[in-house]
């Protein structure tokens, strides 16, 4: 049987038809009076340009996919950002026949006649993505662009359904979208489509549209799926929320067997369970391996542990850069077909180390099960659409003392008890004694996320100062940052964590890492030591002006609009806490201190210190949010308590002295 394959498209991309129009791939319908008029977007104030039309078409019969779009710019700033064009394609797929021009307001014609550049842009294991540019000639303000591409897929390709996404920070008149799925999908004696679960007998939807929107299934002469949307709103992008692929209004296609969705994904997870106890039911060699780790006197927590830290030694392919076909033989490596050929090859990629992983706790006696979950920083699981693609990984779960304890060996920085924050709160199936269930990763605590900063600095009389800052990146901020650091080299890292240092810093701070971190130890915190001087004291006569808390001089208000569309959502939970200590000159006095002072929320608080001792000045900041995800109707209090917070953190020490004291 022919299994339905993954696609990692999101939108299908490739040139439009344009069958109402009754014209041809090279041509363009011509604008009317109006759209050469057109100034302005009422519906969007200010806008830089509007949509005037968006088409897409896929069509599985001839494989292909196209997109056209036809664009009014408003303002130069529309200029800058849209006449500039990026396709992108992937390995397999080939863009063609890319075709474009520029309308004038007063109606005369330039036609783009060069060639696209293509660049390679990622290449990962499995994947490579390509970009192909261009860009439109001799744009104005007034101007209409217009193009319209292609990619084609081989005949014996089956591609997954397209999701279309209506929205884009534009406002857009018209859009109109169409999916023709293949005929010998399902329907008739000629049917050789399958999925997973049998026979094909028809496509279905799910997603998010306005009210009243709704698509049009066409079945006689041929099966055909048409959306059709007039004067759709601008997305509004906001920061510290879920990803916005999945906030804006869409519609996910997909193809449905004969089951209902619960028997389904009822079936779904037979074929899953089955294909994880055969991958963990190849133990040859595990027992050995168990008993070289661990010790009969282990505690079943010290065994899990154990073998934890070994799969970690293991080479994670998914963390490794894509190699050759034939780069892969020279070593040896290929599929994994079970835990036993992980361990022989001594690598995988995170879901074979995962399942190793099980193994082994298997073979020690001890119960464990996997746990396959969406990357919410990508996407959310929705039960509604009928297909494992939602799946990005495989977590452990492992029972200890009758609970179950959440692991993420597959993570390469994930040390023992830590969930990468990707796969923490995400929805997907789980095995358990009882057989495959939905289930819930694990959510986050502002405990597992924390950043201390440590800054000791001496007030020079030129008003700058200098010392050390010690910074420490526990459990999730590690995570990050060993997953960042591990795409460089070691000059790569020095100049990464400096940076980062410098941007807490005044202007033209001078941040030098003297005590690099332990990259390797997963199971340690991320440890890092500088050398700084910064400018910092601002001179009023005999007075100097200083920051308290220097390392927030910097920071911009999290939450710097009065208003908010979506709900608030974090990547985790968090706790920053910085102690600073400043000695001020000799010829110098504190004249007034910032007051300590706490802000609070039921799942935030920020407790702020202010002392004195002696010529040294003290403030220590401990800012803990414990909460992810906020409704949009707390938004005004969370609001609130992040102003007040950062009104705090921008309080300034007076201090006098003699004229000597002035900043030259």
């Amino acid at each position: 049987m022919l299994s339905l394959r993954r696609s990692a498209l999101a939108v299908c991309l490739a040139v439009c038809l344009f069958p109402a129009f009754g014209i041809s791939a090279e041509e363009f319908p011509p604008p009317s009076p109006e759209e050469l008029k057109m100034t302005s977007a009422p519906e969007q104030p200010g806008a830089p340009a509007v949509i005037l039309f968006h088409q897409e078409i896929c069509d599985d019969n001839l494989h292909y996919c196209s997109v056209y779009m036809r664009i009014k710019i408003l303002t130069d700033a529309g200029i800058s950002k849209y006449s500039d064009v990026s396709v992108y394609s992937y390995r397999g797929f080939s863009v063609a026949e890319v075709h474009a021009r520029t309308v004038h307001a007063d109606g005369s014609i330039v036609n783009f006649e060069g060639k696209p550049l293509d660049k390679v842009v990622y290449k990962g294991r499995h994947t490579r993505l390509n970009v192909k540019s261009f860009s439109l000639p001799d744009v104005r303000v007034g101007s209409i662009i217009e193009y319209r591409y292609y990619y084609r897929y081989p005949d014996q390709y089956f591609m997954t359904p397209p999701r279309w996404v209506l929205q884009e920070d534009l406002f857009q008149k018209y859009e109109h979208f169409t999916y023709i799925p293949n005929t010998h999908a399902f329907g008739g004696s000629s049917t050789y489509l399958y999925d997973e679960h049998g026979t094909i007998v028809g496509i279905s939807w799910t997603g998010m549209l306005p009210p009243g929107m709704t698509p049009k299934l066409t079945e006689m002469p041929k099966v055909q799926l048409d959306l059709e949307a007039q004067n759709v709103a601008a997305f509004v992008e906001e920061d510290h929320t879920i990803p916005s692929s999945q906030l804006k209004w869409n519609l996910q296609i997909y193809y449905r067997s004969n089951e209902t969705r619960d028997a389904w994904w009822k079936t779904e997870g037979k074929f899953w369970n089955k294909a994880v106890d055969k991958f963990t039911g190849k133990t040859d060699g595990l027992a050995s391996l168990v008993n070289q780790v661990t010790s009969p006197a282990d505690t079943p927590e010290q065994k899990v542990k154990k073998l934890y830290a070994f799969v970690k030694t293991l080479d994670n392919y998914t963390y490794m850069p894509e190699k050759t076909q034939q780069e892969q033989k020279t070593l040896g490596l290929r599929e994994n077909r079970g835990a036993s050929d992980v361990l022989k090859l001594k690598g995988g990629d995170r879901d074979d180390i995962t399942l190793l992983f099980i193994a082994l706790v298997k073979t020690a006696g001890i119960p464990a099960y996997a746990m396959r979950v969406s990357d919410r920083s990508e996407r959310i699981f929705d039960k509604g659409y009928l297909s494992h693609n939602q799946f990005d990984a495989q977590l452990a779960i492992v029972q200890l003392d009758g609970k179950d304890v959440y692991l993420d060996p597959g993570s390469k920085f994930a040390p023992y008890g830590l969930v990468n924050w990707r796969y923490t709160s995400s929805g997907g199936m789980r095995q358990s004694a009882n057989g495959v269930q939905f289930g819930e990763s694990p959510a986050p605590s502002y405990m597992q996320a924390i950043t201390k900063r440590l800054v000791r600095l001496a007030l020079k009389d030129d008003g700058s100062a200098e010392g050390t800052l010690a910074v420490m990146f526990a459990g999730q901020e590690a995570i990050i940052r060993r997953e960042d650091g591990s795409r460089t080299d070691e000059e790569g890292r020095k100049k990464m964590l400096e940076d980062e240092a410098r941007s807490w810093l005044p202007g033209n701070a001078q941040v030098t890492l003297t005590k690099a971190p332990k990259w390797d130890d997963i199971e340690s915190p991320l440890i890092a030591e500088f050398k700084i001087s910064t400018p910092m004291a601002v001179s009023a006569g005999h007075r100097w002006m200083i920051p308290v808390d220097i390392l927030q001089v910097n920071e911009t208000a999290m939450f710097p609009h009065a208003e908010r569309v979506n709900h608030v959502f974090l990547n985790y939970p968090f706790r920053h806490i910085d102690d600073i200590g400043i000695t001020i000159p000799a010829n110098m006095s504190v004249e007034t201190l910032p007051k300590s002072e706490d802000v609070k929320l039921a799942y935030a608080v920020c407790h702020t210190e202010r002392s004195q001792q002696g010529q040294q000045i003290i403030s220590k900041r401990d800012l803990a949010v414990a909460d992810m995800a906020i409704p949009v109707t707390e938004y005004k209090q969370l609001k609130t308590f992040f102003d007040k917070v950062k009104s705090v953190d921008d309080e300034q020490a007076v201090l006098r002295g003699t004229q000597s004291a002035q900043i030259n």
